[in-house]
């Protein structure tokens, strides 16, 4: 798949272990497109606006906000884009806000699974459908909220079978699991646990999640292992100067660090070998900005198109 192929889907899917730098990758990823020439639409479900940090930006409740030239953000809340859904198509606007207001409405809501997380995802096919955006980059809950997620519309049309939830959630499902349209992509970082979530993500998806892959994106790895000639070269230096000196302990830390991360990425290649993998780099900076952003997604586009 090259560059041009991945940002020609009109829905970019990003889900992940929390803490792995999901919501980095969707930024970057969002400057790679822009890059292209594409309108951008970030999107956070539920979430406390990590990427609008990145721009300087305040966000705003259920609005798009202009980040830069190319790029806009949303902030969705599936609590109000239900409630909103239920006053747009209530004929009496008083009762709808009467109602959506009401202890009984906030009960009967809690005791629908999925609703509001149907009602999120017919948010995003109405921004994909409409065509305001050339490419929406979405940050989804992470990995179990995402996998969740992600099979409500199976559960919804096996549960009702007929009327407008029907309809609606039968779109959804067939934006979900349209390739030209829709990739879900992974994030990752070369630990256990995340490299865990990850495989349960992928394990998920071939067993019948029936949505396809983009990228599995690893972030903040360390500098590659030097040549065996460097090391002994190393290890002369390091019998020459004391055991406790402040850059024989960095050094020995990025190498420990390294092989560590050399062993939890050999173990994921043999399970997803045939699979999509963006490795980056950690990005050593006493102040994560833009500018640092903008380097992750150079890296990210160099991947991309080799």
């Amino acid at each position: 798949m090259v560059v041009e192929d991945f940002f020609d889907r009109r829905l970019l899917l990003v889900t992940g272990k929390g803490g792995v730098g999901k919501s980095t990758t969707c930024a970057a990823l969002a400057l790679v497109a822009a890059r292209l020439n594409k309108k951008v639409l970030l999107v956070e479900i539920n979430s406390s606006g990590r990427l609008w940090q990145y721009f300087n930006i305040v966000p705003q409740n259920d609005q798009a906000v202009q980040l830069q030239q190319n790029i806009f953000a949303l902030n969705l809340d599936p609590h109000q884009v239900l409630q909103k859904y239920i006053i747009d198509h209530t004929r009496l606007k008083i009762l709808a806000h009467k109602m959506v207001n009401s202890p009984i409405y906030h009960y009967f809501v809690a005791a629908m699974p999925g609703i509001k997380e149907i009602m999120a995802l017919g948010k995003l096919m109405v921004l994909e459908t409409d065509g305001q955006y050339d490419i929406i980059i979405a940050d989804i809950p992470a990995t179990g909220h995402g996998l969740a997620l992600l099979k409500v519309p199976w559960v919804v049309l096996n549960t009702v079978e007929k009327g407008p939830v029907n309809f609606q959630t039968r779109r959804v499902y067939n934006l979900l699991r349209d390739s030209s349209r829709t990739l879900l992509n992974i994030v990752t970082s070369a630990e256990e646990m995340a490299i865990k979530e990850t495989l349960e993500i992928y394990h998920n998806v071939n067993k019948g999640l029936d949505i396809t892959l983009g990228y599995v994106f690893i972030n903040g790895l360390y500098p590659p292992l030097p040549t065996y000639r460097t090391l002994e070269i190393y290890q002369d230096i390091k019998r020459s100067m004391p055991d406790n000196h402040y850059y024989l302990g960095y050094t020995d830390f990025l190498l420990q660090r390294r092989r560590m991360h050399e062993d939890y990425l050999e173990e994921f290649r043999k399970e997803i070998s045939c699979h999509n993998i963006v490795e980056i780099p950690f990005i050593f900076s006493s102040d994560f900005n833009l500018a640092v952003l903008e380097e992750i997604s150079k890296h990210i586009e160099e991947k991309l198109c080799s």
